[in-house]
């Protein structure tokens, strides 16, 4: 049967390396688009005005943009980021690229089941046959970031550069959208989606209220905005006085590429890391109590660095779901402003170099479960269900400053072994 529209609830994202035949679901989207850009050159010659034709030099660019609510490091682990448990060291997450190009070419996939229906229940109300699927190939990831504000809910937003895309009515042994790039040739090998689920995650969802932002004890030298976790001199104070009330953070990942272009190839080989590249973590706060320093006092003296760290919890603190080192940060920026029945604010601004190493830039850590049932195709899924133990960890120590408050009331968390 045709349909009249597509609503958000009859679709879903996948993804999987290009050799993958059953890619792996994404969970917690919010929004996805996709665009073609296709260039192409007028052929021209004397003694005629018109063009003889058009002709595409260069291979055409997919860009595929989607983002989603941050909740375990579930989804990051599957683009390609290495996120390590959070038992374990942290790790760079653009660790994985440096030798691994099956970590950083993937392909996507977004999955339209009937009007009137749930992707999610694609066990018995709809089959394969109905579906519509739209798979784009060969795709890197060009920048990540992550934000969060006073009563939003933190969201990652990821942008992606590919190399195809096709469109099929069948979401069981459809066609790869990947191609070999030596000749742009198809991969041979079909794709088969899974039944979507909306996953058996660490959290429903990540709150406000449960982030926590560490900036460290040492002041600014320069002075200016004292920070949360920033030492403060004052005993008779409490804790959270003086202390800056965070309104909102962003954190910048740019994964610029540069395409590995050869004179007898008509599509890149290879779309490699563009560096020296620089990640950027912007913080808004409501300003309180300042730090002593001047600008001069920066001038003459060594480059001070500091690890920022951002810590995501479950409800209630019960469980740490994911978090973000900022190593080696650099104050690169403050602005104050006073505006007129307004708090006064403060915008800061810290960078640091991305490396795949150990050294500086992006680092992080969640709670790596795989939150998919077992399932076999979108015609006849087989699910096993599996319950998991409860573990408590520390709650944070109660001088932290957090983004909003929380409500009082706990849900247990549930996972798979």
């Amino acid at each position: 049967m045709s349909k009249k529209r597509v609503t958000y609830q009859t679709e879903a994202l996948y993804v999987g390396s290009t050799g993958q035949s059953t890619p792996d679901q994404l969970h917690r989207i919010q929004t996805a688009s996709h665009n073609v850009d296709v260039q192409r050159v007028d052929i021209n010659e004397m003694g005629k005005l018109a063009k003889l034709t058009s002709e595409i030099v260069e291979a055409p660019v997919v860009t595929l943009d989607f983002s989603y609510y941050i909740i375990d490091g579930y989804n990051e682990s599957k683009f390609g980021f290495t996120v390590p448990d959070k038992s374990d060291p942290y790790a760079s997450i653009i660790s994985g690229f440096a030798n691994d190009q099956e970590k950083e070419e993937k392909n996507y996939y977004i999955l339209t089941v009937p009007e009137g229906q749930d992707a999610s229940d694609g066990s018995s109300s709809y089959n394969s046959s109905k579906n519509g699927l739209l798979g784009i190939g060969n795709g890197y990831i060009t920048s990540y970031s992550v934000e969060g504000s006073v009563g939003e809910i933190p969201t990652a937003n990821v942008s992606i550069e590919a190399a195809n895309i096709r469109f099929d009515i069948n979401s069981s042994s459809a066609q790869n959208p990947g191609i070999n790039t030596d000749d742009g040739s198809l991969i041979d090998n079909d794709i088969t989606i899974p039944v979507s689920n909306t996953g058996s995650l660490s959290a429903s969802v990540i709150r406000p209220g449960d982030i926590v932002i560490d900036f460290g004890e040492e002041t600014l030298d320069q002075g200016g905005a004292l920070l949360p976790e920033m030492d403060y001199t004052d005993p008779t104070s409490n804790s959270r006085d003086g202390k800056s009330c965070i309104q909102s953070f962003n954190l910048d990942v740019p994964l610029a590429r540069s395409p590995i272009l050869c004179l007898t190839n008509f599509y890149p080989i290879s779309r490699n890391l563009d560096f020296p590249a620089n990640a950027t973590l912007t913080i808004n706060a409501n300003l309180a109590d300042i730090s002593s320093g001047a600008l001069n006092d920066i001038i003459c003296q060594p480059e001070k660095t500091r690890d920022i760290k951002i810590t995501m919890y479950n409800r209630c603190r019960e469980n740490t779901s994911i978090d973000y080192l900022f190593k080696n940060a650099v104050l690169s920026s403050q602005s104050m402003n006073s505006v007129f029945e307004a708090n006064k604010t403060v915008d800061l601004t810290f960078t640091s170099s991305l490396e795949y190493g150990t050294g500086n830039g992006v680092f992080m850590r969640g709670t790596i479960e795989d939150p998919s049932p077992t399932t076999t195709t979108t015609v006849a899924p087989t699910t096993t269900t599996t319950n998991a133990t409860t573990t408590n960890t520390t709650p944070p120590p109660p001088n932290h400053t957090y983004v909003a408050p929380t409500a009082n009331s706990a849900q247990p968390r549930r996972r798979p072994p």
